[in-house]
């Protein structure tokens, strides 16, 4: 259980992290 919600998390803030880049690519 502990496992899998890290990965969960880690895929979150990985798609927050790839939402932010491609505004910052849209802003350039």
């Amino acid at each position: 259980m502990g496992l899998f919600s890290n990965i969960c998390l880690d895929f979150f803030l990985f798609n927050i992290f790839l939402s932010k880049a491609t505004c910052l690519w849209d802003i350039l």
